[in-house]
């Protein structure tokens, strides 16, 4: 009987995921649960140095999570001071109208706060979402005054800037701080100013038609499985015209990290974000820190100097208008991308056509990547390039696809799997994973 009741929970938790892939897969886990990831260890190599002191330890990943991002852009750009250099122009049907927030009701917040998910670890403020969750009708009201002040003021509270970090293992030796990865956790209470905001940007920006077709990425009604039946559709059109397709796939280096935080206001104001929006932006993203928390002891706070805030709601939104104009300086490809992962792509008869205009866009786009201060990652097995078509016109070819970038050889590849569905080969068969 244990059994035939287990077996139909199993059946109904998945048959409520029909259609939804994300759906599927987090069922499929909650089911099959994998081995739970390993608490960071007692003792970690400090400056050449075993170390076990907790406090010096939290401060040491403190230190290295928040410098990661910077010494990365000062490596690649040492002579860089993250002012932003390039105006940004837009194309739009008709003039432009000024965005401007809009006070909420108590009602929006109050929803705003039921839908908190309970599961959800408390930051700084040591308020779990389970309890604003269940108070919301005794905070919304007072919420609400303080969200509509922040939007008339063009001003956030400190306190809901400051991020505590929980490192997680990743691989390697858990005696080294860099074999970990920092885990966000932002105040409770700052994620329903966020959806506020968040809603309000997104419909300027969705009405104005502002964001560009070729983004998948944390947009309603896209998905990294639209953007690659996107990329497939093109390849077989092509190959069933008689056409090759080659591809370049991008890497960027810590692509969220290292947003210039003037340059994402630049683009903004240009979008139509001014006045006491733009300096509730500019609030938001500068000013803000983070401390790690590693056994219970909390280490010293860091500034955070670039990037969109890791863990928040307004982050992803802010990367993609960030990475909206990438396709501007190409001349001859078109590109998809879902959020950071991007992929250019051009079709010929002719390989030697399809090698120069995709040398030609991706020095072009180097270049983008330079004024923006974004950083590609050209390591083998990162950006990779691909040549597509019919198995009779691949076994054709006596050569593939050579590109290089600032000399540095692109790898070439005959499979790649793309970040989250579908393994994709030469001949044209695309595979799910």
């Amino acid at each position: 009987m244990v059994k035939n009741c287990k077996s139909r929970y199993h059946r109904e938790l998945l048959e409520e995921t029909v259609g939804s892939p994300n759906k599927f897969w987090s069922a499929i886990k909650k089911l099959y649960p994998t081995k739970s990831t390993k608490e960071p260890g007692a003792a970690f190599l400090v400056n050449g140095a075993v170390e076990t002191d907790k406090e010096v330890i939290a401060n040491s990943f403190c230190k290295f999570f928040t410098d990661v991002a910077g010494s990365l852009k000062r490596k690649i750009f040492p002579l860089c001071n993250f002012v932003w250099k390039r105006p940004l122009t837009i194309d739009t049907q008709q003039p432009l109208e000024n965005f401007e927030f809009r006070s909420v009701s108590d009602k929006v917040v109050f929803n705003a706060l039921k839908s908190l998910k309970r599961n959800k670890s408390s930051g700084l403020d040591n308020f779990p979402s389970g309890m604003l969750k269940d108070s919301a009708d005794i905070i919304a009201k007072p919420l609400t005054h303080i969200i509509n002040l922040s939007l008339a003021t063009g001003s956030i509270p400190t306190d809901w800037k400051a991020a505590k970090i929980v490192p997680l293992f990743k691989s390697g030796s858990m005696a080294e701080i860099d074999n970990y990865r920092p885990i966000s956790i932002l105040p409770s209470m700052s994620k329903i100013l966020e959806k506020v905001v968040f809603k309000q940007l997104m419909a300027h920006f969705e009405q104005n038609g502002l964001l560009s077709h070729f983004q998948y990425g944390f947009r309603r009604m896209r998905s990294t499985e639209l953007a690659v039946t996107h990329l497939t559709d093109v390849i077989r059109r092509e190959g069933e015209n008689g056409n090759l397709t080659g591809c370049v796939f991008i890497d960027l280096s810590k692509a969220f990290d290292t947003i210039s935080h003037s340059g994402l206001l630049s683009k903004l104001s240009t979008y139509g974000v001014r006045g006491t929006e733009l300096a509730w932006f500019t609030d938001y993203l500068f000013c803000r820190s983070q401390v790690v928390q590693y056994k219970g002891v909390l280490s010293e706070p860091q500034p955070i100097l670039t990037g969109v805030p890791q863990g928040s709601i307004l982050g992803p939104i802010l990367f993609i208008i960030f990475f909206n104009d990438v396709h501007k300086p190409l001349q001859h490809s078109k590109i998809i991308t879902y959020a950071d992962d991007s992929v250019i792509y051009t079709s010929s008869k002719d390989i030697d056509t399809i090698q120069r205009s995709l040398s030609e866009d991706m020095n072009n786009l180097c270049e983008w990547f330079k004024d923006n201060e974004l950083i590609i990652n050209l390591k083998k097995d990162k950006t990779e390039s691909m040549l597509f078509g019919t198995a009779k016109r691949i076994n054709l070819q006596d050569k593939e696809l050579k590109l290089s970038v600032n000399g540095t050889l692109i790898n070439n590849t005959s499979t790649y799997k793309t970040p989250r569905t579908t393994v994709l080969q030469t001949d044209g068969f695309f595979n799910p994973v």
